[in-house]
């Protein structure tokens, strides 16, 4: 019996191959060759040219979309008009500055005219007396201006309430309606729809 245990337990040689690892006997890769297959394009070729948020075709139409979108707000389209603009209220007080001669839009003109006037005319201005005379006729178009634009602004409350009723929002429309006034009307925005004395009914 003794035997035949020592017969079955011998244990069978190892092999060569189960002692070697799967990196053994092959030659070491260089660290350049190892980071040179681990480098990676961080943006894939497929998506440079399709499909990429900041491609060229993308920039471009959104460039057209924005200037589309500042024409129509120019041209008075009122799905592009900011809110300060939009309704019904704010068209009728638009159109009622615009078809009327307002003070307030010579008195920018007449101001920058006498500004170059007070640096560069002042020496050719020998006489004080014009220069004076300029400068009070100046305060004077600003004080008529203002008095311009407050009676205007009453007229358009009032035409607004019978028009479309006492329930009409008018807080901000005088401001927003003397603010326009005072522009010249060629860079007004949105650009004027009604011709000088076409007063809205």
């Amino acid at each position: 019996m003794l035997g035949r245990r020592k017969t079955s337990q011998t244990d069978t040689p190892a092999t060569p191959e189960a002692d070697q690892g799967p990196g053994k006997n092959r030659p070491t890769p260089k660290r350049r060759e190892v980071e040179a297959a681990r480098r990676q394009p961080l943006v894939p070729a497929a998506r440079k040219s399709v499909g990429k948020p900041g491609s060229k075709a993308d920039k471009q139409a959104a460039r057209e979309q924005r200037v589309e979108a500042r024409q129509r707000m120019v041209a008075g389209d009122e799905r592009y008009l900011t809110a300060r603009d939009r309704g019904p209220v704010r068209r009728f007080a638009r159109d009622f500055v615009d078809a009327r001669w307002n003070l307030g839009e010579v008195l920018l003109p007449v101001m920058f005219l006498f500004l170059i006037l007070s640096f560069v005319g002042s020496g050719l201005i020998k006489n004080q007396q014009i220069f004076g005379g300029l400068l009070v006729s100046t305060y004077l178009l600003v004080a008529l201006s203002a008095v311009d634009a407050f009676w205007m602004q009453r007229r358009i409350k009032k035409a607004v309430q019978a028009k479309f009723g006492d329930g009409a929002i008018v807080s901000g429309l005088g401001w927003y309606a003397v603010m326009r006034s005072f522009q010249i009307r060629r860079t007004r925005v949105p650009r004027p729809m009604v011709k000088r004395g076409d007063f809205p009914v």
